[in-house]
């Protein structure tokens, strides 16, 4: 991928002229999309059961694992033993 982009020669001015978007800068910004997207669907992960009994949080702790009975058995969560 670096050697498609970097020996690329095209500036795009930015912020009056300030700053010139090079190439180089258009890599960094490619190579640091997986990390946000790995940022953003951890951030939807809820924490994990084990933590949350460590911490004295049950009630969460029983919500979680009946999503995951859920969506493992595919029955309701209500149903979870």
């Amino acid at each position: 991928l670096a050697w498609l982009i970097i020996p690329q020669e095209w500036r795009i001015p930015m912020f009056n002229g300030a700053m010139d978007f090079t190439s180089w800068r258009l890599f960094l910004a490619l190579c640091a999309l997986p990390e946000f997207t790995a940022f953003l669907v951890l951030s939807w992960f809820p924490e994990s059961p084990r933590f949350l009994l460590s911490k004295g949080r049950s009630d969460e702790a029983l919500d979680v694992f009946r999503r995951i009975y859920s969506l493992n058995t595919g029955e309701s969560p209500d149903s979870y033993p």
